[in-house]
C-alpha cells in the first residue's frame, strides 16, 4: 500500500544573532525570518545552555530546521528568564542576578510591561534588518530545493540510463546465444550431408564393383569360335 503522506526532506539553517548587554540582562536576538511563534521551542537544560529549536514547511515535502545552543551566563538568574517572538525576532532576556535575590519565579513566556517598552524601540530598528535577512534566507531556500530537485532529476536519468543498458546487454546476449545455436545446426546438417554423400558413394562403388564382377565372369565362360 503506497504511503499517503511524502517523506520531509529537511534543510537545516543556522540563524544569526546578537547580544546585547545593559545592567540589569543580557539580551540575546535570534534573527528567524520566515517562522512562526509556534513553530518555535525554547528550553533551559540542565547544564545552564538556552536550546533553541525550530522547524517550518518550504514546498511540497520540503522543510527547513534550525536547532542553536546558547550558553548562558554564570550572573545570570535562570529563574527569570523571559522570551517573546516578534517581528520575526526571538528575543531571549536573561536578567542578572542581583546578590541576595530570591528565585521564586519560574520561565516566563513574555516581558515584563516595562521591558516590553524599553525593546520597542529596538524592534523598529531591526525590523528592516530582519526583512531584509529574510529575503536572503527565502531565496537561500529556494536555491536549495532547486538544487534538490536537479539532483533527483539526474539521479532518474542515470537509473533510466543503467536500465537500457542492462535491457541491451541482455538483447545482445540472447542474439549471440541465437547465432551460436544457428551455427550449431548448420555445422550438424553439413556433416549429415557429408555423411550421406560419403554412404551414397560407397554404394555406388559397391555396386559398380559388383557389376563387373559379374561382367567378367559371364565373359570369361562364353564358348571360343
Amino acid at each position: 500500500m503506497a504511503e499517503t503522506t511524502a517523506r520531509r526532506v529537511y534543510v537545516d539553517v543556522d540563524p544569526s544573532y546578537d547580544l546585547i548587554e545593559d545592567e540589569e540582562n543580557n539580551t540575546f536576538i535570534i534573527h528567524l525570518a520566515g517562522f512562526k511563534k509556534e513553530q518555535l521551542r525554547v528550553q533551559l537544560t540542565t547544564s545552564k545552555k538556552l536550546l533553541i529549536t525550530g522547524e517550518r514547511p518550504l514546498l511540497e515535502n520540503r522543510w527547513t530546521r534550525f536547532r542553536k545552543e546558547l550558553q548562558v551566563p554564570t550572573n545570570c538568574n535562570d529563574e527569570k528568564i523571559r522570551a517573546r517572538f516578534e517581528d520575526q525576532l526571538l528575543y531571549i532576556v536573561l536578567p542578572k542576578l542581583i546578590p541576595g535575590q530570591q528565585k521564586d519565579d519560574k520561565l516566563k513566556p513574555s516581558f515584563s510591561k516595562a521591558e516590553t517598552s524599553k525593546k520597542e524601540g529596538m524592534s523598529s530598528m531591526k525590523r528592516e534588518r530582519s526583512n531584509a535577512a529574510k529575503s536572503m534566507v527565502e531565496e537561500k531556500e529556494k536555491e536549495q530545493v532547486k538544487k534538490h530537485k536537479e539532483m533527483d532529476k539526474v539521479t532518474e536519468k542515470k537509473n533510466q540510463v543503467e536500465d537500457g543498458e542492462k535491457g541491451g546487454e541482455k538483447e545482445s546476449l540472447k542474439e549471440k546465444m541465437k547465432f551460436k545455436v544457428a551455427n550449431k545446426e548448420f555445422e550438424l546438417n553439413q556433416t549429415k550431408k557429408l555423411m550421406i554423400g560419403l554412404s551414397v558413394a560407397v554404394v555406388v562403388l559397391v555396386c559398380w564393383y559388383l557389376h563387373h564382377k559379374l561382367t567378367s565372369m559371364e565373359g570369361g565362360d562364353a564358348p571360343e569360335l
